[in-house]
C-alpha cells in the first residue's frame, strides 16, 4: 500500500489535532458499499484483510500492552455516536463509555476511513436493557 501524499496530510493533520485535543485517531480497514440511486453510503469495519495484517506486524515489534474484551455497542439517540458496555476478559471487570464521532475522512481506492472521536467513560449512564445492543464485538486491543 502506498498512499499519495494528498491523503499522508490528511492522515498527519487529523492525527495531530486529536493528540493536541485528547481525542481518538483511528485507521479503520475495511469495505466500502455504496448504491449512487439510493445516495446510500456505508463502511464496514469487520473484514479482516491482508494490509491490516501487515501493519499489525510491524507494530507488534513496537512495546505493548495487549487487554481483551467484549463490548456491548447501544445506540445513542442522543448524539451521533455510541454508547459501550465493555467487560474486560482478564478480571470481568465492566465500564460504560460514551463515543461521539466528530470527523470522518474515506479513501475508496484502499478501504480506509480516518475517523476522530471523542471518547469518555460515564459513572453515571445506566444502560436500561443490557439485552438491548446492536452488536457485540470481541477485540483484543493494543496500547
Amino acid at each position: 500500500m502506498n498512499l499519495s501524499d494528498k491523503y499522508i496530510e490528511v492522515l498527519k493533520r487529523m492525527l495531530s489535532d486529536s493528540l493536541n485535543k485528547n481525542n481518538e485517531f483511528e485507521i479503520r480497514f475495511g469495505k466500502f458499499y455504496q448504491d449512487k440511486e439510493k445516495q446510500y453510503k456505508s463502511f464496514d469495519s469487520n473484514i479482516e484483510i491482508e494490509n491490516f495484517y501487515k501493519l499489525k506486524s510491524m507494530l507488534k515489534q513496537i512495546e505493548h500492552f495487549e487487554t481483551v474484551t467484549d463490548e456491548y455497542i447501544y445506540k445513542n439517540d442522543q448524539n451521533t455516536g455510541n454508547i459501550k458496555r465493555i467487560v474486560n476478559k482478564s478480571d470481568n471487570s465492566e465500564m460504560i463509555m460514551i463515543k461521539n464521532v466528530i470527523k470522518t475522512y474515506d479513501i475508496y481506492d484502499y478501504d480506509l476511513r480516518f475517523s476522530t472521536s471523542y471518547e469518555r467513560v460515564d459513572d453515571k449512564s445506566k444502560i436500561l436493557n443490557l439485552q438491548n445492543y446492536e452488536i457485540i464485538r470481541k477485540k483484543m486491543r493494543t496500547t
